[in-house]
């Protein structure tokens, strides 16, 4: 990259080229050192930052490189709303000042930190429509006392170069996270089916009861179960049940009050049954509601059972 005047025609054509670069760079790592390193010496200035804002906080997370050093990536911060950058990202607008010690908004404590000599500096906010999504910024102008109106021309089509690129970026990465998301959709529901029973008994494996039963998700998938188990004295217990939420977990919370009801069918009382449960509503505080139940067969005919529901806020 030459070091001709940014007014200059190769000030454009150097912009040109770090629009070509910028473009190509797919990370956000990646970015920031490309514009760290490339874009400083484009504007002949001894340093250049971009600050971005920390979504908990709120704070400046400064990003910056100057000389000939590596490019430091967020070891300093700016509190919200201090220093000429967080006027500039509160202001939405430009910002040069010729003497930083004239100028009362000046965040003095990253030099203290730093060692570094501010005199001169030129701001930018990177705007995305009304939103901010942070500034950049170059000290210290090289072979002149101030940043100049040329200056701030170039600046101005340099800052939305870095907006698109960080928009694409996010838009990327989000992209990259829904994706993740919608295989752990399918894999939840994936797992579900396959924990859910398939056959259910026959006429003569159950006399004068017919069970069967389908589950459709109101959603992409959910907790929710069925499944029945045979037991003594020509007992058929069921549970139908509900755990809230959608992912990847609540199936097997629901597996897990399946089998717990399961365990607890052979010949317990309704208050083992209670006491079965108990252990997944400490280890989740969802709420959840199961359901047991049970029916005899005698004579042919079904006969009801006494049944039981374990509650952890919601029950059926």
């Amino acid at each position: 990259m030459g070091t001709a005047s940014p007014g200059s025609a190769d000030g454009y054509v150097g912009l040109l080229r770090l629009a070509g670069e910028i473009g190509k760079e797919p990370a956000l790592l990646g970015l920031l050192e490309m514009i760290l390193e490339k874009s400083r010496p484009w504007m002949r200035a001894e340093a250049c930052s971009v600050f971005l804002p920390d979504p908990a906080t709120g704070d400046l997370v400064i990003h910056s490189a100057h000389g000939d050093s590596q490019p430091q990536l967020g070891e300093l911060r700016v509190p919200a709303g201090q220093g000429i950058v967080g006027a500039a990202m509160k202001e939405k607008k430009m910002i040069r000042v010729d003497d930083v010690t004239r100028d009362p908004r000046f965040f003095t404590q990253a030099d203290e930190q730093t060692g570094w000599k501010t005199k001169a500096l030129l701001a930018a906010p990177l705007l995305d429509g009304e939103d901010c999504l942070g500034v950049i910024e170059f000290l210290n102008p090289q072979g002149r006392a101030a940043f100049s109106q040329a200056d701030e021309e170039l600046m101005e089509y340099f800052a939305g170069l870095v907006t698109a690129a960080l928009v694409r970026i996010r838009a990327h990465d989000a992209a990259l996270e829904r994706a993740q998301v919608q295989r752990d959709l399918d894999l939840a529901r994936e797992m579900q089916q396959g924990l859910l029973p398939k056959t259910f008994p026959t006429r003569e494996q159950a006399p004068g009861v017919e069970i069967f039963a389908r589950l459709d998700p109101a959603k992409e998938v959910s907790g929710d179960l069925y499944d029945f188990f045979p037991a003594e004295n020509g007992k058929i217990c069921f549970v139908v049940g509900d755990v809230s939420g959608k992912g990847v977990a609540d199936p097997r919370h629901g597996h897990t009050g399946a089998s717990a009801a399961g365990n607890s069918a052979e010949g317990q009382r309704p208050a083992m049954r209670r006491k079965s449960g108990k252990p997944l509503c400490h280890h989740d505080p969802r709420n959840r509601g199961d359901f047991h139940g049970s029916d005899r067969i005698r004579n042919g005919r079904p006969q009801s059972g006494h049944p039981d529901s374990n509650s952890g806020g919601a029950g059926l």
